[in-house]
């Protein structure tokens, strides 16, 4: 397979202006569902949870008041589902409830600190309630930082418990994703999703560079946008009223034009797909933000991939010989593989890029990415160490 890159493949904005009204009109209001509230902006949320009796909870919800007057105490069914999630996230209140305890959650905004390295008053004073915490009563605490910033917190923690979640928008944005989603949609993934696509969750976060490949997943994402002319019906399960179990799902939900969905690929299945994708002119490319990329809805519309993106077939004995994958193909062969070939996209692509004055971000970025996919072979020995420039086709 020859490491080539197609930059056809990128869509051109008259597609997009083409299909805006139809793609509109296509997609599906948000529906109001019951816990499903607003993200207000720039705030620091928070969710104290008490469990015990009543003696020793009481005056630990009178303390949330008095330090907060503008919290509130939740419904008992908001309350019993807060329970649920801390004790799925935490593994806290694991304990059978007893008739003589009474558990309550409040909740509370106040405003983040403007400085990055304090820890917000609020953090403090829930760290506080967590360390006094004894046998008689448990408390868990859920906080969330709004602002569109790559800073921004989510976490969740239950007093004597050593399991969590820590997440930040520019980090470790699923975990980030988990809280905002217990906090503002009832835990309801498809109205998440919705909000999400739409900029009602977080709004635009700029790019967050970082390695793009790790040891379960390769740099090949798959894509799906809703102008791409290869869709041929089909969307999105996420956010569409369907009970498919797939991923994608025949007029499914289809996200605004300027939102891009895309998923992880394991090495071996990176491998496949470039190989049945070359076979039928479906090739990688590079995104705004020198992200690989390749159309998911192509592959599907081929039958390369199927509802759930996963490959239709296995790569053949002589294209496991061919790249060196070992009998039965390992996933070590196909990092190896692929990495040279991401090496090459890169090597190409840089050559073809207009370098008159300073790179640009994207430049940098794939330098970057080139730099780490090269080190990595070097290290394993898989490629020799010899002097190559953009352009050429040392990664061998």
């Amino acid at each position: 397979m020859k490491p080539e890159i197609s930059f056809s493949e990128s869509y051109p904005g008259c597609a997009e202006y083409a299909n805006t009204t139809l793609n509109q009109a296509e997609e599906p209001e948000m529906q109001a569902q019951a816990g499903v509230a607003r993200v207000p902006a720039d705030s620091f949320c928070n969710i104290l949870l008490f469990e015990g009796p009543s003696s020793e909870v009481q005056p630990r919800v009178e303390a949330v008041k008095v330090a907060y007057p503008n919290c509130f105490e939740e419904t008992p069914e908001t309350t019993r589902r807060h329970r649920a999630w801390f004790a799925s996230a935490t593994g806290g209140f694991k304990s059978d409830f007893s008739f003589d305890h009474i558990t309550v959650a409040m909740r509370f905004e106040t405003a983040p600190s403007p400085n990055p390295s304090e820890f917000p008053p609020a953090f403090v004073f829930a760290k506080t309630l967590l360390d006094q915490a004894g046998a008689d009563v448990e408390i868990g605490y859920a906080v969330i930082d709004t602002r569109r910033l790559p800073s921004a917190i989510a976490a969740a923690v239950c007093a004597g418990c050593a399991n969590g979640i820590v997440g930040t928008l520019g980090g470790s944005r699923s975990a980030y994703f988990q809280v905002m989603r217990h906090f503002f949609f009832a835990d309801n993934p498809n109205a998440f999703f919705q909000a999400l696509v739409t900029d009602q969750a977080i709004g635009r976060v700029p790019y967050n560079h970082q390695q793009q490949w790790s040891e379960s997943t390769s740099p090949l994402r798959l894509e799906f946008r809703t102008q791409d002319p290869r869709r041929d019906g089909w969307g999105l399960t996420l956010g569409s009223t369907t009970e498919s179990k797939g991923f994608l799902v025949k007029g499914g939900y289809l996200p605004p034009n300027h939102m891009c969905i895309s998923s992880h690929v394991s090495w071996l299945d990176t491998l496949n797909v470039m190989v049945r994708g070359e076979a039928r002119g479906i090739l990688p490319y590079f995104d705004e933000d020198g992200q690989l990329m390749i159309s998911g809805y192509a592959l599907h519309t081929a039958r390369i991939i199927d509802e759930n993106l996963k490959p239709t077939s296995a790569l053949t004995g002589d294209e496991c010989a061919e790249y060196q994958l070992g009998d039965p193909p390992s996933k070590a062969g196909a990092m190896v593989a692929v990495l040279k070939l991401y090496a090459g996209f890169l090597v190409d692509a840089l050559g073809n890029i207009d370098s008159d004055g300073a790179p640009d971000g994207r430049e940098l970025w794939m330098r970057e990415h080139l730099d780490t996919a090269v080190q990595w072979l070097l290290e394993q020995g898989h490629i020799r160490p010899v002097w190559f420039h953009p352009g050429s086709q040392a990664v061998n």
